[in-house]
């Protein structure tokens, strides 16, 4: 993937000075957006049209750069092809024109954290986007994991300006909503109240929510991964000072991986993958 992404910027191949990639346009020429030819190619067909366009449609602007079929060549292809295969979750190549006003927020080579309120969730929720474009959102008030999402993070001109309080949406796509359920729960004791005490940020720049229950500390912490066709989050979660049943609540079109519930016990993780 990575070998991919520099090969379609302006270091690389500069797919982008003929393509639109993710609704970005490049610099020039606007050929086919880049970020939606996984569904609409087989993959051996897209190979062999990177290796030879011309023999495909002649008089195409579409350069051969790949004139031998050799090692190196293969290599480079199935990267684009593997690139190409996130969709909206695609990092954007260097060298891309982002056409965004000075609301719009873009995560880097880091996470980007903006606390905001959303709709139809709370006053008080942190919005996660990441350098693999799939983002993820936590209602701090309920302490629940709330969306998903793919592509664009979030325009957040209703944070920043003016003095009312406006409820935000994301600006990408493929958003879910999940639940809203609080997860935990201490085994065999009375309903216990939950209290956030906080989060603190790994040297990556990653959260980890610290939530208290009872004498029970649970810590829950979300990364993305590339899969196969897009992306998916891993959603870490540890227990500190006792054992808690965990049943992950899910939403229209969410899969989590392994199945719910299951008890963790003191100083044990788990690692549950979300899929949409």
């Amino acid at each position: 993937v990575e070998l991919g992404q520099v090969l379609a910027g302006n270091q690389g191949k500069n797919c982008i000075a003929c393509h639109r990639v993710a609704g970005q346009d490049g610099p020039a020429i606007q050929g086919m957006d880049l970020a939606i030819q996984y569904e609409r190619m087989k993959p051996d067909w897209f190979l062999e049209w990177l290796e030879s366009p011309a023999v495909h449609r002649p008089g195409t602007r579409m350069p051969t750069f790949w004139p031998l079929s050799d090692r190196t060549s293969q290599a480079d292809r199935e990267a684009l092809w593997a690139w190409t295969a996130l969709g909206a979750a695609m990092p954007l190549p260097e060298g891309l024109v982002v056409d965004a006003d000075a609301y719009d927020l873009e995560p880097g080579q880091r996470p980007l954290l903006h606390g905001c309120s959303l709709s139809g969730l709370s006053a008080r929720c942190l919005a996660v986007g990441t350098p693999k474009r799939t983002h993820y959102a936590y209602d701090l008030e309920h302490l629940q994991l709330r969306w998903l999402w793919r592509g664009a993070f979030l325009n957040v001109e209703g944070t920043w300006r003016g003095r009312n309080l406006v409820e935000l949406s994301p600006a990408g796509m493929d958003h879910v909503v999940l639940d809203s359920a609080f997860p935990f729960q201490l085994p065999g004791a009375p309903k216990a109240e939950p209290h956030l005490l906080g989060w603190r940020l790994d040297s990556d720049g990653w959260p980890l929510f610290r939530i208290q229950l009872g004498d029970v500390e649970i810590q829950d912490t979300m990364r993305p991964r590339w899969t196969a066709g897009g992306s998916a989050f891993v959603r870490t979660l540890r227990v500190i000072g006792g054992a808690v049943n965990v049943n992950l609540p899910a939403g229209d079109g969410v899969r989590l991986t392994p199945a719910l519930p299951f008890l963790l016990q003191d100083g044990d993780s788990q690692e549950v993958v979300y899929q949409w």
